[in-house]
């Protein structure tokens, strides 16, 4: 399978730990272009779980035919993680590019493009 950024796949996390986001569900690949020579790949879960809405780094994704959500997801970026490509079942559709655009922005949010210095 080939994928790219904005795919909507859907992944198997049956070996969470904690509160890592576990069993099989969607996620959004946001791994760049041109990365593709490595076996991981950069994804955001998601939930159908209403409370995920207040989280701060989670973003609302209604379904639709080209995305291929069967119910309301809420995108967890501060859940973003690598997985190896064997993790990914299928590919379900493509999202949107507000919602690509919002999801891309939480993550800058959350990875800074300078990091401040450490406190000492």
């Amino acid at each position: 399978m080939t994928f790219s950024v904005g795919h909507v796949v859907r992944v198997n996390l049956s070996d969470a730990i904690g509160n890592e986001t576990m069993y099989d569900r969607p996620a959004i690949i946001v791994q760049g272009e041109g990365l593709d020579i490595y076996r991981t790949i950069l994804v955001v879960p998601t939930t159908a779980v209403e409370k995920a809405g207040s989280f701060p780094h989670s973003h609302r994704i209604i379904p639709t035919n080209r995305n291929g959500l069967t119910t309301v997801s809420f995108a967890l970026v501060h859940q973003l993680r690598a997985i190896d490509k064997s993790r990914i079942l299928k590919i379900l559709g493509s999202l949107e590019e507000p919602n690509l655009n919002r999801i891309l922005s939480l993550i800058r949010q959350i990875i800074p493009e300078k990091a401040p210095p450490p406190k000492v």
